[in-house]
């Protein structure tokens, strides 16, 4: 009984002890220390599927270009995925751009405060509503990120997968037991900076070399038990998709034809090249030379991308519907996904 008494007397400590160790710890960030929720909620949406080192000149470039959540519902959506260029998972930026619109239309411009309004606006799921209402409007909802799952199951132990829904019951209504009513946006940027600096995944952990550098060794039980390398659990992943993309241009400078995707698919209303999807990477259309050719990853995708120069103009057995023909002193005005404007900077250099 001792032993589950100093537990709990230290879990009712927590609060204190990860604050302290967060002020003296964490990074300085511009989302920080704010208040307004729309620096809050752009960061947590360009966070989502990005590290902080990544995201931070993508968070500066927003804020500069659309300073205000009026400023980005008033943007063009091509605008807008233009400056989101190279982050990937696109729908993001789509998303960010309709809930931008939401709040001037339906909320008169300023962002709403209660979690259902927050809930429903597009591309907010639990996560980033309660990281919102915590941050901004210093509401008790227990932010739950990748970090935040990896130290609750460490510090309990906890053996089942992380990514079940009852298990995410579980570490929710351990939570909102733990969250400090009075600061629960410090508590929930505290948790988030522990996973992010501390209670690192696999062999990463600095306490499988020196427990005593967190202040937590002492109570956790997957150090205790020798689990944390194998800490948190996730169920086996998804298979990887193998996708094969034929892209076709001219063999001259003015040659270079683009399209809008505007099917539910990936780069959804971004530009890229005529193109042709095979089961393979065998040539569609054979006699034309392939110049290129890349592999890019997405997170249950594998492209594999071809480039192919027709010598005078396009093939005709392509589908050019909705292609157009755009000169090489325009190429960057359009949005495109990253992989395709590597594509174009290898045709800058070879039109020099």
């Amino acid at each position: 009984m001792s032993g589950l008494f100093s537990i709990f007397v230290f879990m009712s400590q927590l609060s204190d002890l990860l604050i302290d160790w967060y002020s003296e710890n964490k990074r300085i960030l511009p989302w920080r220390d704010t208040q307004d929720p729309y620096p809050i909620w752009l960061s947590e949406i360009i966070l989502q599927q990005t590290q902080v080192k990544q995201g931070l000149p993508y968070f500066n470039r927003f804020m500069a270009a659309f300073p205000t959540v009026q400023a980005l519902a008033e943007a063009p959506e091509e605008t807008v995925l233009k400056q989101w260029q190279g982050l990937g998972y696109y729908s993001r930026a789509r998303n960010l751009h309709a809930a931008a619109k939401c709040v001037c239309e339906r909320h008169g411009g300023r962002f709403p405060d209660t979690y259902e309004a927050v809930r429903a606006l597009p591309g907010i799921g639990d996560y980033t509503a309660a990281a919102i209402l915590s941050f901004a409007f210093r509401q008790p909802f227990p932010v739950i990120d990748g970090n935040v799952f990896r130290v609750v199951s460490r510090i309990n132990g906890m053996t089942e997968p992380v990514d079940t829904p009852a298990c995410r019951a579980k570490i929710k209504a351990f939570l909102d037991r733990q969250i400090d009513r009075r600061r629960p946006d410090l508590f929930n940027q505290a948790m988030m900076e522990w996973g992010a600096l501390l209670c690192l995944p696999g062999k990463s952990a600095p306490c499988l070399q020196n427990p005593e550098l967190c202040f937590y060794h002492k109570h956790c039980r997957a150090l205790r038990d020798g689990l944390v390398e194998q800490l948190p659990v996730k169920k086996a992943k998804k298979a990887v998709r193998e996708r094969y993309l034929h892209y076709y241009y001219v063999a001259r400078p003015d040659g270079l034809y683009l399209r809008r995707r505007q099917a539910n698919d990936i780069w959804k209303g971004l530009f890229d090249l005529p193109c042709i999807e095979t089961a393979s990477a065998e040539a569609p259309l054979p006699g034309l030379k392939r110049v290129k050719q890349y592999t890019h990853l997405l997170t249950h995708q594998r492209l594999h991308l071809f480039f192919y120069e027709a010598p005078r103009q396009l093939p005709p057995q392509l589908d050019t519907d909705g292609c157009f023909p755009v000169a090489p002193e325009h190429w960057a005005d359009y949005a495109v996904p990253k992989v395709i404007e590597k594509f174009l900077d290898f045709l800058r250099e070879k039109h020099r």
